[in-house]
């Protein structure tokens, strides 16, 4: 049988018009799923007013059993008629018997199928179930999960499963960041940390809430009430809201709660529903209570409370939408999926999900793309259509988008203290205690974990995984641990990592870094690396790997008998590899692979092998495998020799400073060799017999007993029949050139400018503390520049070290006063230099230069000590201190009375009139005097005009009148 709906409507009568007076509410009509056009719905009775309320029975009889789309509008009075209001509805035509739940699976992502699932207790059957279970999630990674439950009735026949989507953080543990701020806000975001502060006892995981909200500045009607936690790390929750009826005109008086009630659907008058047990009234009650649906058809219903004041005032309904399926049995295949961000665009408009095989329950699992959203909070929408084409309800859930942050970075050190034993470390502090800054060893630049410092710290076990998830680390120092195991691969996911410091631990494997271009400093000494492990770092700027050990290289004894095949094999990691076996310490030709191959053994292969491997891209490193002692048959042993051994070797050896390698003995059998003596602990020998300084030698530090250079030790070879030889050695370390030769600094050198050619300047000197004989060679090699460009250089250098002059024009004080001399001295092997500075000291080699004064005149008769000119001059030199003025010609005596008509001051230049009766415009016009200046040295001269003015002087008797 077909199902009626039975629907609440609640209208208000105020459609949008020009002139937005609210109007009567004339018509009502309904339709599924497609439009007939306003005014051809269902029609639904009713009494006009501004709000209408109806619970009108829908008649689906014409529908198919699923999903469908029911849609309401209104008419006002003017005729205008409303936008259509849409919902969802699920018709379902089984029978209404009413089946108890008899078992409930829940299951993650995947559906295992019917009855697979992990189950869920339930201790009786009913038509009604509260679950309160743990449910695990320790197989789960860290991430978005899908949890799914369904339950199976009495009758063996399972529901569908109800999904919700969680996030699994097994990184934390147990622990739970506690919660130290709350706030809220009312419709709008006002952004973190800015709502009304809601106070906190006292910071815990759990926080219960009972607190008055202040709603003074709200207007009447419907708000949306925010509310958001903090964590003592300072990472804020995303907010949850609730949805509130906002009315001010019952003034700020909270009444006490007295009574409640809930009621399905239909609305049967306040006080008229189901009751609601009240043990204690409050104004503000937690209730839970388990709630009868028996009563109800299979579908979709509202459910609805209300609670009554102390005054008898009912509150307004809250409602929850809640579908009640009875069998379980999904009529439609889900064909489609789509979903969409923050706004409907409207069913087949979304972005499509298909679906490979449409079935009656489908799980997808799809990247939803972001690329064009905000960073900031999103909602998204996910909504299936069914095989006949019909759309069902849109699930929605908001989220956060951000870019990668601290949390990631948080996660990775929970890894790191958990899978490394944390609580063994030498320094842990502040580790899961406070936020993550605060961790030792932890450092942060913009809020994102920049270094990791925990070295030397007892780290112990295999690096996590999670390492990789610090995307931002740019320093990474575990080294002096006992780090053991591969080192993760998720490493190369630290795309700007710069420094890793690995060394001192016990790793056996790196992941291939290169891909990592900002790397530019590796150290992973001594560790149990191959060369397949540390070839791919070959170019990085500083890497250091020496010291690795070889894992699984043990000595073998094997008896063998002339004629047998023999093959041993070792091999590690690398493309670069080389290989050399050994016999007794000498190199065994042709055999330089992996493997040592011998056809024929014949007895002259008896001894002890051994392989060296090395690596091209790798020079610092070099692997020695075990020994392998091959040794005759018995049936082939030969008597025992009772002979000392004789060792084969120089007693007197001389090496140079900065080696180790002595010698090389033998004694023609196996031997065991031991060193004593006063020097001997400075020394080592190795099975082949090969001696060895253990420190290189330094001719200028000696480090022998007696600090002569000359080490005194006794070398002893033992047989296995305990038979020895002694070997007096005496080892001399010879003097190499390793020292540069420094320069004695002369200090402060001056010469006078323009000195002669050959004339030397300084004498250079120099120490050096290596005594070998070594050739000196003194250069100039800048700073000797050509001043007057006559190609010859101003000073040369010589064997002796001795500099001269070698070009005088060079050395002018008034062009260049000084010279920065950059001197080497090399002595065959290094080189020391030197910047000399060699300051000219000025000469007087400059003539002063008297300053033309132009045409002077001067009236005739001017009397005695008339001044006529004040003379100047210039000196480019600045040594010059006296300087004498004087006529050299033309102060010709005019009137022959035996004085000279000018005088110039010999000091001061100035010049005057000395006879005024030569000064006769009538006799002379003009004189040319010629005026010389010395200033010790140089001469300057100057020729002076000097031109007489005609003066009146009055009628004589007797002579003709002055042309003036």
């Amino acid at each position: 049988m077909k199902r009626s709906l039975f629907i609440l409507l609640l209208i208000w009568g105020s459609l949008a018009t020009a002139q937005d007076v609210s109007q009567n509410v004339t018509a009502l009509e309904y339709f599924f799923d497609t439009d007939p056009g306003r005014g051809n719905g269902t029609a639904i009775a009713l009494a006009p007013g501004l709000t209408v309320t109806q619970t009108p029975v829908l008649n689906t009889s014409a529908l198919s059993g699923g999903f469908h789309r029911i849609y309401f509008r209104a008419r006002v009075a003017s005729g205008l008629w409303s936008m259509p209001y849409g919902y969802t509805v699920y018709v379902d035509s089984l029978s209404s018997t009413v089946r108890q739940i008899a078992a409930i699976e829940y299951y993650w992502d995947n559906d295992p199928g019917y009855g697979l699932g992990a189950s869920i207790t339930v201790s009786s059957a009913a038509t009604f179930v509260d679950i309160a279970d743990n449910i695990p999630t320790d197989t789960l990674s860290i991430g978005f999960h899908q949890l799914f439950m369904r339950a199976q009735d009495d009758a063996g026949i399972w529901g569908m499963s109800e999904s919700r989507l969680v996030y699994v953080d097994n990184s934390l543990g147990a622990v739970r960041d506690s919660i130290d701020q709350l706030e809220y806000f009312w419709d709008h975001d006002p952004g973190y940390g800015n709502g009304a502060m809601i106070s906190i006892a006292s910071p815990d995981p759990l926080i219960d809430i009972d607190e008055a909200l202040a709603t003074d500045t709200l207007s009447n009607g419907f708000h949306n009430l925010f509310v958001r936690a903090r964590t003592l790390s300072g990472t804020w929750g995303v907010p949850e809201s609730r949805l509130v009826y906002l009315d001010n005109a019952a003034g700020d008086v909270q009444d006490t709660l007295v009574a409640a009630e809930y009621f399905w659907d239909s609305d049967p008058g306040y006080g008229n529903g189901r009751a609601l047990t009240i043990s204690s009234p409050a104004s503000s009650l937690q209730l839970s209570t388990t709630i009868a649906t028996d009563t109800l058809s299979v579908g979709f219903h509202n459910l609805y409370t209300r609670v009554q004041n102390s005054s008898g005032q009912w509150g307004i309904p809250e409602s929850r939408l809640v579908y009640i399926d009875l069998g379980g049995n999904v009529l439609q295949n889900v064909s489609e999926l789509e979903y969409f961000f923050d706004t409907d665009p409207g069913y087949g408009f979304g972005t499509i999900v298909p679906i490979d095989t449409p079935s009656v329950e489908v799980l997808a699992a799809f990247i939803a793309s972001t690329d064009t959203l905000a960073l900031g909070e999103h909602l998204i929408g996910v909504r299936a259509k069914s095989e006949d084409g019909k759309w069902g309800i849109t699930e929605t859930s908001t989220f956060t988008l951000f870019l990668e942050s601290r949390e990631l970075d948080s996660v990775a050190l929970h890894k790191v203290y958990e899978g490394l034993v944390g609580s063994g470390w030498t320094n842990n502090t502040n580790w899961l205690t406070t936020s993550i800054d605060q961790w030792y060893g932890v450092s942060i630049t913009s809020n994102r974990v920049s270094a990791l410092d925990l070295s030397s710290n007892n780290l112990v076990g295999q690096v996590p995984a999670e390492i990789g998830y610090l995307s931002n680390l740019e320093t990474l120092d575990l080294s002096g641990n006992v780090l053991s195991d591969s080192f993760p691969d998720e490493t190369v996911d630290l795309t700007i990592l710069s420094a890793l410091y690995l060394n001192d631990n016990q790793l056996n494997h790196l992941p291939d870094l290169s891909s990592i271009d900002s790397l530019q400093t590796v150290v992973v000494d001594n560790n149990n690396l191959d060369f397949g492990d540390l070839e791919y770092l070959a170019g990085i700027s500083s890497y250091s790997y020496t010291g690795q050990t070889l894992l699984n290289s043990m000595n073998i004894d094997s008896m063998v008998a002339p004629g047998d095949t023999l093959s041993f094999d070792v091999t590690i990691d690398g493309s670069s590899n080389t290989y050399q076996w050994y016999l007794d310490g000498v190199v065994v030709p042709d055999q330089t692979s992996s493997t040592l191959s011998i056809d024929s053994f014949r007895v002259v292969d008896t001894g002890y092998y051994q392989l060296t491997i090395a690596n091209t891209l790798l020079p610092d490193l070099e692997f020695t495998s075990g020994t392998y002692h091959l040794f005759v048959h018995d049936s082939l042993a030969v008597p025992l020799d009772t002979d000392p051994p004789v060792v084969v070797g120089d007693t007197l050896v001389s090496i140079a400073e900065n080696t180790t390698v002595v010698n090389t003995y033998s004694a023609g059998e196996l031997v065991t060799w031991s060193l004593r003596g006063t020097d001997a602990a400075s020394f080592d020998i190795s099975v082949d017999g090969e001696l060895t300084l253990l420190t290189a030698a330094d001719f200028e530090s000696p480090a022998d007993a007696n600090a002569d250079n000359v080490y005194e030790l006794v070398l002893e070879a033992s047989d296995s029949l305990s038979n020895s030889t002694s070997h007096i050695l005496e080892i001399t370390i010879t003097d190499v050139n390793d020292n540069v030769p420094v320069i004695t600094d002369p200090g402060a050198i001056s010469v006078d400018e323009n000195s002669s050619v050959s004339a030397q300047v300084v004498t250079l000197t120099y120490t050096d503390l290596d005594t070998t004989s070594a050739t000196y060679t003194w250069s100039i090699i800048s700073g000797n520049d050509d001043i007057n460009s006559d190609s010859n250089l101003p000073f040369t250098i010589g064997g002796d070290g001795i500099i001269i002059i070698n070009d005088s024009a060079d050395l002018d004080f008034e062009t260049q006063n000084s010279f920065n001399l950059e001197v080497t001295l090399n002595d065959e092997v290094s080189t020391d230099t030197l910047t000399l500075l060699i300051s000219l000291n000025d000469v007087n080699d400059n003539a002063p230069v008297i300053t033309d004064p132009g045409v002077l005149a001067i009236d005739e008769n001017s009397p005695f000590s008339t001044q006529i000119v004040a003379l100047t001059y210039t000196d480019a030199d600045t040594t010059s201190t006296t300087y004498s003025w004087s006529i050299t010609s033309g102060n010709n005596d005019i009137n022959t009375d035996s004085n000279l008509p000018f005088s110039l001051d010999g000091l001061s230049g100035i010049l005057t009139v000395n006879d005024s009766a030569d000064i006769d415009y009538e006799l002379v016009t003009q004189f040319d005097v010629e005026i010389a200046l010395n200033d010790g040295q140089n001469t300057d001269t100057l020729l002076l005009v000097i031109a007489v003015n005609d003066v009146f002087e009055g009628p004589d008797p007797g002579t003709a009148l002055d042309s003036a």
